[in-house]
């Protein structure tokens, strides 16, 4: 079990949330500024310990971004399957893209196509 508590992780994870401007880099993406207050292994420190302190490992994230990444520690018993892609009449398709094993270390890439979508029961 990786230890959270030890100088040596303290200390990256200063480093990391320095790197990162105090601000969740998911949110970050999409336009949003929230203060990042957890630093997340991209790969699980007990599933990779050589990578537990590598920096091209460790991301800052909010909160809420961060029990996203971990859908397994939720306790919840709801389906967790990949969403559909989301259509709605006269906007962007955007397409999800699941790449990876589905659970632990699922990388999500979202793009949208150029094209308008209308609904075809309106014709």
């Amino acid at each position: 079990m990786f230890d959270y508590n030890s100088r040596r992780w303290k200390k990256k994870r200063k480093e990391i949330l320095r790197r990162d401007g105090y601000l969740c880099q998911l949110c970050k993406r999409y336009g949003k500024q929230t203060e990042a207050v957890t630093v997340h292994h991209i790969k699980h420190a007990d599933e990779y310990p050589e990578l537990a302190f590598s920096d091209d490992n460790l991301v800052s994230l909010c909160n809420a971004c961060h029990n996203k990444q971990h859908p397994e520690k939720a306790g919840s018993t709801k389906n967790t399957n990949p969403p559909h892609p989301t259509r709605l009449p006269g906007r962007k398709r955007i397409e999800v893209v699941y790449v990876g094993a589905r659970g632990r270390n699922q990388t999500t890439r979202c793009r949208s196509s150029s094209q308008q979508h209308t609904n075809p029961s309106t014709g």
